[in-house]
């Protein structure tokens, strides 16, 4: 029964871990959509007007989200591919369980890789700003990663938030 609940939460916590990324990327990327200048990144400005970025923070940042891309487009890759052979054994039947624990340990690693990669990043960004930019940047990832869980993880996160 250990096992079974190690896998769960197992499970959980790679849920939550994709929850981060998403909520990492959603704040790199938040309104850039709806800009004509730039699409994407810090030198929309969308991003340039909601941090109060300069052009030259906005350079170094947009250089930097850059290069996080390329790094992790491996990690992203091997992620995808072990993601859809997850989708591809439960298809089946029956799961052997070592197929699974194999699968799902090569999911964490590579999980694991990718939110050093995008911590990383975030630090790197935060370190370009300023206090007034940095309460910004806080409170954004605050309200966007907070993980809104229905196993009563959001009202927790909201406690500690406060």
């Amino acid at each position: 029964m250990t096992d079974m609940k190690s896998k769960i939460l197992l499970t959980c916590l790679l849920i939550i871990s994709l929850g981060i990324n998403t909520g990492a990327i959603i704040v790199l990327m938040k309104q850039a959509r709806s800009q004509k200048d730039v699409q994407y990144g810090w030198r929309c400005s969308a991003m340039r007007g909601d941090y109060h970025l300069s052009q030259d923070q906005a350079e170094v940042l947009e250089k930097s989200r850059l290069e996080m891309v390329d790094r992790t487009a491996g990690i992203r890759n091997e992620l995808r591919a072990h993601r859809q052979a997850l989708l591809d054994l439960y298809r089946r039947d029956t799961v052997p369980e070592p197929m699974l624990d194999s699968l799902l340990a090569l999911l964490v690693i590579d999980q694991v890789s990718l939110e050093k990669e995008v911590f990383r990043h975030m630090c790197d960004v935060r370190n370009q700003l300023d206090p007034a930019q940095r309460e910004i940047l806080y409170r954004q990832v605050t309200e966007e990663l907070c993980p809104a869980m229905e196993a009563g993880c959001m009202n927790e996160c909201q406690e500690q938030n406060k």
